[in-house]
């Protein structure tokens, strides 16, 4: 299945157990070899929380919703990009 970038960006973002995180607001990718190094996921406008996704945490993609590891609802990120996100600083890093 493909999926288009413009699609990715503010796909709804939910745990195995049901939790949700928040939307896709970034995707890193590698332009040596044209992957998805990361995706980040904002929790909301009004929440600061930012979680990073690696590629290999993601349990599903649909069209609807991408599913992710619970490990990740635990890997809170506490970087360069939160508390609140910067999305020049986030694609340019």
């Amino acid at each position: 299945m493909f999926i288009s970038l413009k699609k990715i960006i503010g796909l709804a973002v939910f745990t195995q157990s049901g939790n949700r995180l928040g939307k896709v607001s970034v995707v890193n990718l590698d332009t040596n070899s044209h992957t998805v190094q990361e995706y980040l996921a904002r929790a909301s406008i009004f929440n600061s929380r930012v979680f990073l996704i690696k590629p290999v945490q993601i349990v599903e993609i649909t069209d609807k919703k991408m599913v992710v590891e619970d490990s990740v609802l635990k890997e809170l990120l506490n970087s360069q990009y939160a508390p609140s996100l910067n999305y020049d600083k986030a694609i340019n890093s």
